[in-house]
């Protein structure tokens, strides 16, 4: 089944979580305190008893990341 490149790169990204030992889901929705935000891919798994999360946004650009979404995401991890 054929995927667009950045779909491709996210599952990809996904995948490469879940062969390490992760929960790994795309295209996820999370409820912050303030907004509801759409990460890429949302990993998650436990460590000496704790939960913990990590949100990955795939950029799969010619260019450099800009500062506003790194200030964006950084806002996300916040909320």
């Amino acid at each position: 089944m054929w995927m667009p490149a950045w779909k491709d790169y996210q599952e990809q990204s996904a995948s490469l979580f879940r062969e390490l030992g992760f929960t790994a889901e795309t295209d996820v929705t999370l409820d912050g305190a303030r907004a509801s935000h759409d990460v890429d891919v949302l990993v998650t798994y436990r460590h000496a008893g704790l939960d913990l999360m990590w949100i990955v946004e795939c950029k799969a650009w010619k260019s450099r990341v800009k500062k506003e979404k790194v200030l964006a995401l950084r806002s996300v991890v916040e909320d």
